[in-house]
């Protein structure tokens, strides 16, 4: 299909709420949204734009609004202001597995789910000379996307593979299945995360990292073996120190305990705080579900808000993982890739 003859359906509010209206006090705010920025980014992108001038409020309403989501070649949804309609068709079109660029304005915080998805952010105030450069990166955002012929986008394929990676596991062939599925992994980040490619930037460096990581996660569990129990924070810095993975940015090794806290990072003053990563939503939760793998995620602003204010800064992370049986611990070794 052409591209001109290609459609993005749009998901957005369409009236400002009650309970918004001192965050947005201009009644007409959503129009000038559409009219403004994201209707003038997806005809700058080269597909027709469309959107659905009714409120979810009836069966039949919801039923078109679905199919039409369906038959769309890109969906575009605008998450500012958490609206629950705008959530319902979201989901409905990642089940479907339509192509999608999120977005939302300044104001509105990244929702739990889905900060793992890059999010394009603008301006709430929709000022001239904001939106002429926001209009041109969110085109750049949506060519990116239509142009990803392997699916890279796909919540459905990142499932698949995780899947795939657990059906090699039972098949006693996990390592080389599993990072098979890392590199998909890591390529998908790569294409899909990043609206702003750094001319001759390099790429993600993932067999020599893999293989650092892999050595590093097992030679921390084969102290953790000898030692019979969680070795001392010592005697893990000291091997951290020989493996070469202390205060690096590219790779980096942590221990989480069975209460979530730090036991071991190569940052101390973190021991025995809450462990999290940056953006990474529900990393942790992943890495307790299952006794060993591998978890993807992508760093964007939570730790960075002032760099990223200049150089739109993203910092693309794989964690290999596997749980020690007898003390209960996490061993992860991340591996990190900068962009911007």
């Amino acid at each position: 299909m052409k591209r001109a003859e290609m459609t993005c359906f749009v998901i957005m509010p369409f009236t400002v709420r009650e309970l918004d209206k001192s965050r947005y006090p201009d009644p007409n705010h959503w129009n000038e949204v559409y009219d403004g920025l994201i209707a003038p980014a997806v005809h700058r992108a080269g597909l027709i734009c469309e959107r659905d001038d009714q409120d979810i409020g009836a069966r039949l309403i919801v039923e078109s609004i679905l199919a039409k989501i369906e038959k769309s070649d890109l969906v575009l949804c605008d998450l500012s202001s958490h609206n629950a309609n705008v959530f319902l068709e979201l989901g409905w079109a990642l089940r479907s597995d339509r192509p999608f660029v999120l977005i939302k304005d300044d104001k509105t915080e990244h929702t739990f789910d889905l900060n793992q998805q890059f999010t394009y952010e603008y301006e709430q105030s929709l000022k001239p000379i904001a939106l002429r450069r926001e209009t041109e990166e969110l085109a750049q955002a949506i060519r990116h996307t239509i142009e990803d012929l392997e699916q890279r986008f796909s919540v459905v394929r990142r499932l698949s593979l995780s899947l795939s990676a657990i059906k090699a596991s039972k098949e006693g062939d996990l390592q080389l299945k599993l990072l098979a599925d890392i590199q998909r992994n890591i390529e998908g980040m790569q294409k899909s995360t990043s609206i702003l490619e750094s001319k001759g930037a390099p790429e993600f460096p993932w067999p020599g990292l893999l293989n650092r990581a892999t050595v590093s996660l097992h030679a921390f569990s084969e102290l953790f073996d000898a030692a019979g129990s969680i070795p001392s924070v010592e005697d893990m810095g000291a091997l951290a120190e020989r493996l070469k993975i202390v205060h690096q940015r590219e790779i980096q090794v942590s221990v989480i305990g069975q209460d979530r806290t730090w036991v071991f990072h190569d940052w101390l003053f973190f021991i025995g705080e809450p462990a999290g990563f940056p953006d990474g939503g529900q990393v942790i939760d992943d890495v307790f579900l299952r006794s060993y793998g591998a978890v993807a995620w992508t760093d964007r602003t939570s730790n960075v808000k002032v760099e990223y204010r200049t150089r739109r800064y993203e910092r693309l992370s794989i964690g290999l993982f596997l749980l020690h049986p007898l003390t209960g611990c996490r061993i992860v070794v991340e591996i990190h890739h900068e962009t911007g």
